[in-house]
Formats: C-alpha cells, structure tokens, sequence
C-alpha cells in the first residue's frame, strides 16, 4: 500500500473516533484488520469488530475530541502517527497520540491510543465555571449527568 493510502486509512480512523459519526465509522471500518488490536492503556481491544464500536458513537471522551484540532497523520517509518493537542476541558487530556501499523494486506493491525493528561486534578470547595457551564447547559445537549458532593458534616452525597 502506497504511504498516501496508509495515511488516508489512519484519517478515516481519526475521523471517526473524533466524531462518532456512524458514517465516518462505516469508511474508517474497510481500512480496519479482522484481527486488529487496539491498545489504550492497560485496556485492549480485540478484533474488527470491538474496534470498530470504539470509534462509533458517543462514548465519554468523544464531546474533548470533537472540540479539538487532529493534524493530519504523519508518515513515521514503520507506522503512521497522530500527535494532536486537545482544548481546554478541565480535567480532560490534552492530548492525544495515536500510532497505527498495518499488516501484510495493508490493512490497520495494531494502534496504539495514549491519552495524555496535563492538569492535576485540583481540590475545590467551589463548583469551578467550566463546570457550572457544563451542568447548566446538560438538559439542552441530552447529556446525563451525576453530581456528588461532601456536606460540611463530611456526608456524602449523590
């Protein structure tokens, strides 16, 4: 496979897991192994199929990639990369780096997905704003969320 189709198969994956969008999912699952593996952190998924349902639809770190801007991949040698700094999220990573290699019919075999967190969690006894900005706006974009909280007694509370 000619470099412009290996960077063209890691976009389409790059595409879809920056989305969620089943179409883009759809082209990004031709350029995909039936045996692919894919390795974040101590976590791997196994097979053509558990890989392609990780970039399709909308899983908790989707809404941080869709803000962000993915440079195009890059040939690295004997594998293709994607280097991309996220926005602002809080606690979120900021950035990404994806690896990705092919097998002998040129198809994605292996990827390897690290999330880089640069900000320390931070202790707070006040809702910090990117917070209140994202409750306050959850009921408009169908996001379901969960508050807790330590009264001043030190109960817990959901």
């Amino acid at each position: 496979m000619p470099i412009q189709e290996r960077l063209a198969a890691a976009q389409a994956y790059v595409d879809a897991l920056s989305t969620g969008d089943k179409q883009k999912a759809a082209v990004a699952s031709k350029y995909l192994a039936a045996d692919v593996a894919v390795k974040m952190g101590q976590r791997e998924l196994k097979g053509h199929d558990e890989s392609l349902a990780h970039i399709t639809g909308i899983w908790p770190m989707t809404p941080v990639y869709r803000k962000s801007t993915w440079p195009a991949p890059k040939d690295a040698g004997d594998h293709v990369t994607v280097d991309a700094k996220m926005a602002p999220v809080g606690a979120g990573p900021t950035e990404v780096h994806l690896k990705f290699w092919f097998n002998g019919a040129d198809q994605i075999n292996q990827v390897e997905h690290e999330n880089v967190i640069g900000q320390p969690l931070v202790e707070t006894d006040k809702l910090p704003e990117f917070v209140k900005t994202r409750i306050d706006s959850a009921l408009a974009n169908d996001t379901p969320i969960c508050v807790s909280y330590v009264d001043e007694q030190g109960r817990p509370h959901l």
